[in-house]
């Protein structure tokens, strides 16, 4: 709602009153920013930040992706948004809902980016150490990191 709100406010960030083309050609046309808000309610005064470039741009990178996925406000009326989630943190663990859930998707660039995070979560976390009657978690993100490479022919 943050999003809409400053979003909303942003377009208006502009004189009002004065003309759209600012021209001395007398042949220009002479709407003001009002009467071009009032007509394009999508309309918003680009303020060469790199959110306008994310907004423009055409291909999907994942910066863009992430930045225009929930910000309804933000992005083009023909951005494919993917849906998220709505799961409880104080239920579920962030290796769960970022790492295992991921890994055993049937979507492969899902399955792909849980890989990605999985290795970088082994590679960069330092885990206790495994008891023998528990293998631990590092023997379960491995078993799913197989088990996702199996299912989507990824080595």
């Amino acid at each position: 709602m943050l999003d809409q709100m400053v979003f909303s406010v942003r377009r208006l960030i502009c004189p009002l009153e004065e003309h759209f083309i600012q021209s001395d050609d007398p042949n220009a046309p002479t709407f003001t920013n009002r009467e071009l808000l009032t007509r394009d309610s999508e309309y918003y005064c680009p303020l060469a930040l790199p959110l306008d470039d994310l907004i423009r741009a055409k291909d999907n990178t994942p910066t863009r992706t992430a930045a225009l996925n929930l910000n309804m406000a933000f992005a083009p009326s023909d951005f494919p948004h993917t849906p998220v989630s709505g799961r409880s943190t104080s239920r579920e663990t962030v290796i769960l809902r970022r790492i295992l859930d991921p890994l055993e998707s049937d979507d492969q660039l899902e399955a792909n980016e849980g890989l990605k995070i999985a290795q970088w979560f082994l590679d960069k976390v330092q885990l206790p150490r495994e008891d023998p009657g528990d293998p631990g978690i590092k023997k379960q993100i491995k078993d799913a990191m197989d088990m996702a490479r199996d299912k989507h022919g990824t080595h």
